[in-house]
């Protein structure tokens, strides 16, 4: 059973996975690809920004949801130097990389 911390790094995984693989991105995108409740999308985003990994590019003065988000440099030679072997391990990489982060834990290798 996941718990919530395992959940909002799935979450965080995806929102930089598909930031990395799309470019900047709308908030609204981000939900939709994620297939959550902006209550959760939001988290992570905040989460991930609080991180550093990721900035508001753009924030329109009235519609939060319309607000787009990238990686910062820093997170983008991180997940270039990450992102090397098989595209399909790409994703578990990610979240393993994150869990690790967040609780210090030695990171599994994936292969």
């Amino acid at each position: 059973m996941a718990t919530q911390l395992d959940r909002r790094l799935e979450l965080e995984a995806q929102v930089l996975f598909h930031l990395w693989a799309e470019g900047a991105t709308p908030f609204r995108r981000l939900m939709e690809l994620l297939k959550v409740q902006q209550p959760a999308a939001r988290a992570a985003v905040t989460s991930l920004a609080r991180k550093r990994y990721i900035f508001k590019l753009f924030e329109p003065p009235d519609r939060e949801d319309d607000s787009i988000y990238y990686l910062t440099s820093g997170a983008k030679e991180r997940l270039a130097q990450l992102f090397q072997g098989d595209p399909r391990y790409y994703l578990k990489q990610l979240w393993y990389a994150l869990k690790q982060e967040e609780t210090k834990l030695p990171k599994p290798r994936v292969s």
